[in-house]
This record gives C-alpha cells, structure tokens and sequence, in this order.
C-alpha cells in the first residue's frame, strides 16, 4: 500500500515537472511585459507626484505638464485627466489673457471634472466660470460668479483678481480695487505681474513710494526690461536719481534696444548733473527713433552743459514740427541767449510772459507760471542790459 502511494506521489511530481516544463515559456515571454507595466506605473506615479507638488507651489503650468505627461503615458488614467484639468482652470484663472484663445467647450468639459473630483477647490472654480464670463463680455454674469465664489471663501484670491480686472476696464481705479488686489496677491505672491498691476494701480492714484515698492517687487521676481523702466521712471518722479540709472541700466541689460530705458537713463543722468553721460545716453536713444520726449531732453541736456550750439538745431526741429509748448520755446530761448541770439530771445520771452492758464493752481498752471516768471527775469536783464 505504501508502496503504490510513492508511485502515485512521484508520478503526481512527474506530471507537475513537465507541466511546468511545458509552460515555462509562456511564463518567461510574459515577464517583460510585466516589467513593462510596472515601469509604466512607476512613471505615472511619479508625474503625477510631481504634478501635485508643482500644484501646491503655485507653478500651475508645470502642474498640467506634469499630468500631460502622465496622462500620455496612461491615456486612461482619471487622476491624470483630472490633474490637467485642474492645472488649466487655475493656471488661465490667473493668466486670463490665453482665454481667448481657448476651445469654450473644453474649458466647460474642464470644470466638470474639476468640480467633481476636487470638491476644496469650488470657489476657485467659481471665480474661473466669472473669468471665462467675463472674456466672452458677459460682465453681469462674471460678477455674479465672483460674488459667489467670495460667498464660499471670502478670502478667495482668483475672484478677487477677477473683481479688480473687472474695476481697471471699467476705469474704476481707487481704493476698492487696491484691496481686491491686496488679496489677490496675499494668494500669488510670487506672480510678478500681479505686482505690476498694483505698481501701475498705486502710480495712477497717485502713490509713487507705493508704485516704486510694487514695480521693485516684480522686478526682483522677473528682471522683465519693461517693467525695470517703470521701476526708474518712478524713482525719477521722485528725484532719485541715482535709483532711476541703476534701475534703467538694468533693464538696458535685458533688453539693449529698449528706446523708453535709454531715455530715462538720459533723464536719470541729468537730474544728477552727469551732463556727458546724459548727453551720450540720449543720443542713443535719438538714433534709435526720433521723438519729441527725446529731442527735447537732449536739447535741454545740451542747454545744461551750456553747448548752447549744440541745442538751438534740436529746439529748431521741434519748433519746425509744430511743437511750441511753452517749455520748448523757453528752452530755445535759453539757446539763442546763448549763441548771441538776443533778439530772436527777447521776442520768445515777451511772448511767454503774456501766457496764462485756466487753472492756475493745477499742475500745469503752476509749471507755467514758474516759465513765465523766468521770462520775465530775463526779459528785465536782458532790456535792463544785464546777463
């Protein structure tokens, strides 16, 4: 009896070694695949980790590259679908400019799913139906979801962004929309641009330290060679110069073509009283392009270095272009005085000092005033047979 058992068991081992031997080479040819499957996984995994961490950092752009990838990978992978998604709504949210070149249909295909499978981020995707609103100019609608979004989280940066977008087209510009953005940046504190939209909020109403402070932030984020001019033309409105120059060298490193840096780099140099440097630097700025913001500094540069031969042809161009603003023909007067001009002076100056302004006591009225004082002194010297 024992006996047939170890038959039976050694034919039982028999069987199963050759069963085994007959398909081991399935086995084998099945392993690569699994292999395969399992990198894939395993690359998935790690783009959608990437995704999520680039999500939690702000940088949405990277988020949706990251869950593209995934999703090419696994083109039926949800939480990839998802992810992208996501990514876009947050990433035009913030950048509404690239709306309008969006398919609508997808971007609605987008909300869905986001409102789906991230229920936390409802306001967000509130706001973002208020942006594609407010794109296609239905601005009722838009307000209405920014003011829903704000009733779920008061607090929300994107619906605040989109309020103060909304307050700058409707030339809204005051206090009310300063908050909005405060908010809004409180959310994207790194988004460079958001910073320039304050810096040219606070420089409208009229607050230069705060537009400087503003302008510097952005700069510091992207060293972006228009928003550099900005930064110096403040700091010029506010007399300092040696900002303005560092400021406006900075953004000629950026961009070397940039006319508008040039000609505050020239203005920078002459309220220093760098009159040569000034000279050279708006000499640039005049052979890239001639204007009058640029002739007229350079004359008034020539003027301040007393080469007074050097600016008469510049304010004689301007005044043959039809340019007789009173502080152009007070400059060509200070030219002809000082290439012995005196007559041709003496009959601009007497026409100055006839000017007045309507509003006397506004900006403009009071620049005038200051033009018509000076006439008026070199008028008495001049007649009175003085320098």
């Amino acid at each position: 009896m024992a006996q047939k058992e170890s038959c039976s068991k050694s034919r039982c081992w028999l069987i199963g070694l050759v069963a085994a031997l007959l398909f081991l080479p399935v086995v084998l040819n099945g392993w690569p695949q699994v292999f395969k499957n399992w990198g894939v996984c395993s690359r998935v995994s790690s783009h959608l980790k990437n995704s999520d961490a680039a999500f939690a950092e702000g940088d949405y752009g990277l988020a949706m590259a990251e869950a593209n990838r995934a999703r090419q990978l696994e083109p039926q992978n949800a939480a990839a679908q998802n992810r992208v998604s996501r990514a876009r709504i947050f990433l035009l949210g913030w950048n509404p400019e690239g709306l309008a070149n969006m398919d609508i249909g997808e971007l609605k295909a987008d909300i869905a799913i986001v409102e789906k499978a991230f229920a936390a981020d409802k306001a967000t995707v509130t706001a973002f139906k208020g942006m594609l609103a407010y794109a296609q100019a239905a601005r009722d609608e838009a307000d209405k979801h920014f003011n829903a979004a704000l009733a779920l989280d008061g607090n929300n940066g994107l619906a605040h962004f989109g309020l103060a977008v909304a307050l700058l087209n409707q030339r809204e510009i005051d206090q009310n929309l300063v908050e909005h953005l405060k908010v809004a940046l409180e959310a994207r504190p790194n988004q460079a641009d958001l910073h320039v939209f304050m810096g040219n909020t606070m420089q409208t109403l009229g607050d230069l330290k705060a537009a400087e402070e503003a302008y510097a932030k952005a700069t510091a984020i992207r060293a972006n060679t228009v928003w550099l001019t900005k930064l110096a033309r403040v700091q010029m409105m506010q007399n300092e110069a040696e900002k303005a120059v560092l400021s406006a060298q900075k953004a000629l490193m950026a961009d070397e073509n940039n006319q508008a840096a040039w000609l505050i780099l020239g203005q920078s140099f002459l309220a220093g009283k760098k009159h040569q440097e000034a000279i050279g630097a708006l000499q640039h700025a005049l052979s890239m392009q001639e204007n009058q913001d640029v002739l007229f500094n350079l004359g008034l540069a020539y003027n301040s270095a007393q080469l007074y031969s050097e600016a008469l042809p510049v304010f004689n161009r301007m005044v043959q272009a039809g340019n007789r603003d009173p502080v152009v023909m007070s400059e060509l007067a200070i030219a002809l005085e000082g290439t012995n001009n005196v007559p041709e002076a003496v009959k601009i100056y007497t026409a100055l000092v006839q000017m007045t302004h309507p509003q006397p006591e506004s900006p403009q009225g009071m620049a005038l005033a200051q033009i018509v004082e000076r006439a008026k002194n070199r008028l008495a010297a001049l007649q009175g047979g003085g320098q």
